[in-house]
C-alpha cells in the first residue's frame, strides 16, 4: 500500500474507494501511540483530525457547492490541514511529504466551496 513515490517521498497507493475511510483508523492508532507533549506529534494529530473532518463535511454535503453554514468550517479546517501538512513536510530533514500543487488546488477548492 505504501510505495516510493517521486523524489523518494513515501506514497500511499490505492483506489479512492479503498483508502477513502482509512484516515479515521490512522487517527485512532495515532492517538494511542502519540506523545501528547511532543509538538510534532501534536501537529500530526491536528493534521489527521483536520483530514478526517474535511472528509466528514464532504460526505455530509453532496453537490458542487457547500451550504453557507459550513463554509467557514471547511475553510478553517482546510487551512489547518495545509499548515500542518507543510510544517511536517520535511520533519528532521526526512522527506515525509511532498508539498505539491495538490495542496495549492485544495486551498482554492476550499475557498471556492
Amino acid at each position: 500500500m505504501f510505495k516510493n513515490g517521486p523524489g523518494g517521498f513515501p506514497k500511499l497507493k490505492g483506489k479512492a474507494a479503498e483508502i477513502k475511510h482509512l484516515t479515521p483508523a490512522i487517527l485512532e492508532i495515532w492517538e494511542d501511540a502519540m506523545n501528547p507533549t511532543d509538538s510534532m506529534h501534536i501537529a500530526v494529530h491536528t493534521c489527521l483530525t483536520a483530514s478526517v473532518r474535511l472528509d466528514e463535511i464532504l460526505d455530509e454535503h453532496t453537490g458542487f457547492a457547500l451550504p453557507e453554514y459550513v463554509t467557514n468550517e471547511i475553510l478553517s479546517t482546510a487551512f489547518s490541514y495545509l499548515q500542518h501538512n507543510s510544517l511536517l513536510a520535511n520533519y528532521m530533514g526526512l522527506p515525509l511529504f511532498s508539498i505539491t500543487m495538490q495542496l495549492h488546488y485544495m486551498l482554492h477548492s476550499a475557498r471556492a466551496a
